[in-house]
């Protein structure tokens, strides 16, 4: 029951203190059974003097480990959600904690619950109380080392651990990691989603439904601090920002568009951090309105908001002030495709293969839909 009370300085002092609080706890116990097993005898007056003489050295020796140790304190956390002080359970006693300052309310109040109990019980039901306690905290510290591992942002150190983990699987797809029985992959695969937080917030949430206990709850404390931090940041930039700074604009804007893409599933949230999103580059093309980056990711926040037409007006704009922005024509043209403008998408096909800088791959299918007549839709005719 008391195997981690240690002092919390290696002196003699306190090493001799626990000694002799250790001992008067296992002597006040004793002395309290023996009590208990004269009390079924018939004994009582006897039971009540060795009970009084057994419970006092008890609580003695309790405050002399408790002070050595936060066991005591385990019993006072746990129960400080239910009760707001113990003194509220002691009445009467008050005066005496109160006169007693030397010694832990929750101590005395383990006294007069041992006092008051019957013989052999007392001492017995608190120590029982003392040691769950204790075992639960420990419990608790366990795990809570065990997902502080999961704190984000994550160092590259840690994320080039967590890929190394999964290296030894042959770097399988996430998904199937995260479905598989490999516990230990699961983890890695849970710390190396944390450092990709608009793609891996999908499937983090995807785990929370998973079989397994500790990969769920490696999953919820994992997104709770990918939401801390993105909060945190968010906070942080806003109180950093000034008016007159584009870049600060900017980066709130990422912050926010990074956000609503982290988690799809709630469109509320969402679309709050979309239109954050948006309010912020919009302030910022105020002042630099030849930025086509800028206008461009105008363009992408209003196609997360599914407002197609502002998201094509935008695309155009950021053509037409930087001509060269290959993103700007492929968005461009994906937007044309989706509100049915054909004749656009094949004249932005057109104009990006004579001004913007295309991988050969994109090249090709920019040069497919700028011909006139494409062969697969001629075959068709």
């Amino acid at each position: 029951m008391f195997a981690e009370i240690a002092p919390s300085e290696h002196s003699p002092a306190r090493a001799g203190r626990l000694v002799v609080g250790l001992a008067l706890v296992v002597g006040g116990m004793a002395t309290d059974a023996l009590a208990g097993t004269q009390a079924l005898a018939g004994n009582l007056l006897i039971a009540i003097l060795l009970h009084v003489v057994g419970v006092v050295p008890w609580v003695i020796g309790i405050e002399m480990t408790a002070q050595q140790s936060s066991m005591v304190r385990h019993v006072g956390h746990s129960i400080h959600t239910e009760v707001e002080s113990p003194r509220a359970l002691l009445g009467p006693w008050r005066r005496l904690i109160d006169r007693r300052k030397g010694m832990s309310s929750w101590t005395v109040l383990a006294g007069v619950l041992g006092l008051f109990l019957f013989p052999g019980l007392g001492p017995a039901a608190c120590g029982l109380a003392f040691t769950i306690s204790w075992v639960l905290r420990w419990n608790r510290r366990r795990r809570a080392d065990a997902l502080e591992e999961l704190d984000v942002p994550i160092a590259p150190l840690r994320a080039s651990r967590a890929v190394n983990a999964l290296r030894a699987l042959e770097i399988q797809p996430l998904v199937d990691v995260l479905h598989g029985p490999d516990l230990q992959a699961k983890r890695a695969a849970i710390d190396l989603l944390c450092s990709w937080p608009s793609l891996g917030g999908g499937l983090l949430r995807s785990t929370l439904a998973d079989p397994d206990p500790d990969v769920r709850s490696l999953a919820a404390v994992a997104l709770t601090r990918l939401d801390d931090r993105f909060t945190r940041q968010i906070n942080e930039a806003r109180a950093a920002a000034s008016h007159e700074d584009t870049e600060a604009h900017v980066r709130i804007a990422h912050m926010h568009y990074e956000y609503a893409l982290s988690d799809p599933t709630d469109q509320s949230k969402r679309t709050f951090h979309l239109s954050h999103a948006r309010d912020a580059l919009q302030r910022a093309l105020v002042r630099q309105p030849e930025r086509g980056d800028l206008l461009v990711e105008l363009a992408r926040v209003y196609r997360e908001l599914t407002d197609h037409e502002r998201a094509w007006q935008a695309a155009l704009a950021a053509i037409g002030t930087d001509p060269h922005r290959a993103e700007a024509y492929l968005l461009g043209m994906e937007l044309a495709f989706r509100t049915g403008r054909l004749d656009a998408l094949r004249a932005l096909a057109r104009q990006s293969t004579v001004h913007a800088g295309w991988p050969t791959d994109v090249l090709a299918i920019a040069r497919w839909w700028a011909d006139p007549a494409p062969p697969a839709l001629a075959a068709d005719a």
